[in-house]
């Protein structure tokens, strides 16, 4: 593993000769740093074990147990793999008005296959990468639903010293739909998925899903 403070990557070559796999902990002000960073050693190692001229293919990338973090660190990851000018989210405002995030990045990684792993703990900024890659289908996703963290509240302290609280953002996909119910993950899990299972195949490009028993591990 490569350790960083929230982000840890490896090859995974029982997925494939060239897959990737990275587990985000949680989202912090250095995510998009140690995220490219891990990306860069991935790359390095492909590159080492296959020849110069080879790139990584596929990325795992894990967000499982992520209870969120700094909104504009999860939107500055999932820039790093849609084409600039991308909707990436659209946020609801007391004024009424629908304000849209769009991805900055002017060279964007579009080839490596993405799977993502969610759970239940999946939240908040975790949720707003998922949708934002997932809706513009960059991704696909596997695991179970996600918390469905859609609002961001702020609290008025009253002159009796109580305090009140009112939202000041909902969030809504890129397409327009509401966070509130989770990410529905395109292959649904009830378990724990066993990354050492999953396959990918670079003929084709694309995951491949085994039967049931040998990719899940009942938790």
């Amino acid at each position: 593993y490569q350790l960083q403070r929230r982000v840890r990557s490896q090859l995974l070559p029982s997925c494939g000769a060239a897959v990737g796999y990275m587990a985000i902990q949680e989202f912090t002000d250095e995510s998009f740093r140690e995220v490219t960073e891990a990306l860069q050693g991935l790359q390095w190692e492909v590159q080492r074990l296959r020849g110069e001229q080879q790139r990584l293919q596929a990325l795992v990338i894990d967000l499982r147990g992520n209870p969120g973090g700094p909104l504009a660190s999860a939107l500055d990851v999932a820039s790093l793999f849609l084409k600039k000018h991308t909707v990436l989210m659209q946020m609801g405002v007391n004024s009424g008005k629908v304000e849209k995030e769009f991805s900055r990045n002017s060279q964007p990684d579009l080839q490596t296959a993405l799977l993502l792993l969610t759970d239940g703990r999946t939240a908040s900024a975790s949720e707003i990468l998922v949708e934002a890659l997932c809706d513009n289908a960059r991704a696909t996703s596997m695991g179970s639903r996600t918390v469905g963290k859609n609002i961001a509240q702020a609290i008025m302290t009253l002159s009796d010293g109580s305090g009140i609280s009112f939202t000041v953002r909902e969030y809504f996909t890129p397409t327009g739909r509401s966070m509130g119910g989770g990410h529905r993950p395109h292959h649904e899990v009830d378990g724990v998925v066993n990354v050492g299972q999953l396959a990918f195949d670079e003929a084709s490009h694309s995951w491949k899903f085994p039967p049931m028993e040998h990719v899940y591990m009942s938790s």
